[in-house]
């Protein structure tokens, strides 16, 4: 519940700009620069990083602070946060996906880490029918996994019919 209020929070941060985005821009960088340097889990992280993009979807416009000016900002007042909410040192890694549940409104599965750090591997899931149309999407991080060490995933979707697959693929890998 408190993270709902940071986001109220957040977007009243831009709307307080009052046609000034450079300065709603230092001061949204500056809340989620606090969330993610105080997140101790991948969860928490994760939240952070989805309000900064709902926030800056729901309050675009102008005057508004911009997703460029917001992203400059916390460039440099937590440089090791937003490089990893870019991807920034994400690079090729030996990992290796598996797919073990396809159920109503749930993807599962295991990454193997079989490179020689630790990582954080962002998994993404696409749920296609019979034809391969795409019916929906969803996405989960497995944090710090270390080098030869299994950890399971779970991504949830809003697709409950039959007759469809869950394909899943490593969409970064990012060494801790």
């Amino acid at each position: 519940m408190g993270r709902r209020i940071a986001a109220a929070g957040l977007a009243a941060v831009l709307v307080v700009g009052c046609g000034r985005g450079a300065d709603a821009s230092a001061a949204l960088a500056d809340d989620i620069c606090s969330q993610l340097q105080e997140a101790s889990t991948p969860l928490e992280r994760r939240v952070a990083q989805q309000e900064l993009m709902e926030t800056m979807e729901a309050d675009a416009g102008e005057g508004k602070a911009s997703f460029v000016e917001v992203l400059t900002a916390m460039g440099e007042r937590c440089p090791t946060e937003s490089a990893q909410l870019l991807g920034a040192g994400a690079q090729d890694h030996d990992v290796r996906l598996t797919v073990e549940g396809c159920r109503d409104n749930k993807a599962s599965g295991t990454v193997t880490n079989e490179g020689d750090t630790t990582v954080t591997v962002r998994v993404g899931v696409r749920i296609v029918d019979g034809d391969d149309t795409l019916l929906d999407t969803s996405s989960t991080l497995v944090d710090g996994l270390e080098p030869g060490q299994k950890g399971r995933w779970e991504a949830y979707h809003s697709v409950d019919d039959a007759g469809f697959t869950c394909k899943g693929e490593v969409e970064q890998v990012t060494p801790q």
